[in-house]
């Protein structure tokens, strides 16, 4: 087994204790912190799992609507003068603005 004596890193410029002494500290209060703090994470990502499907429920529902209108509702064809020219569009219509003269 390999040791490292304090006197070999006091040579290197590093404070042992210190370092020994912050990661004492850090793992005392690490399991609490390290669990509140994936508690918070978790939270957000509920939050944005929430967020998205509420949108997603909105996008079903229009595009229920959408697929629920008859062709007939979703093509449609018109005349600024019925009395001299009528319109009518098939399910196959392409579409856009048509001038008769």
């Amino acid at each position: 087994m390999a040791t490292i004596t304090a006197s070999g890193l006091s040579a290197s410029g590093l404070d042992v204790g210190s370092l020994v002494s912050q990661l004492m500290a850090a793992e005392r209060q690490g399991p609490t912190q390290r669990l509140d703090r994936q508690e918070a994470e978790l939270q957000t990502r509920i939050s944005a799992l929430g967020t998205f499907k509420g949108g997603l429920s909105s996008f079903q529902a229009a595009l229920a609507n959408v697929s629920n209108l008859d062709a007939s509702k979703r093509i449609k064809a018109t005349s600024t003068n019925d009395k001299l020219f009528t319109a009518s569009a098939s399910a196959g219509a392409s579409v856009g603005n048509y001038s008769v003269k």
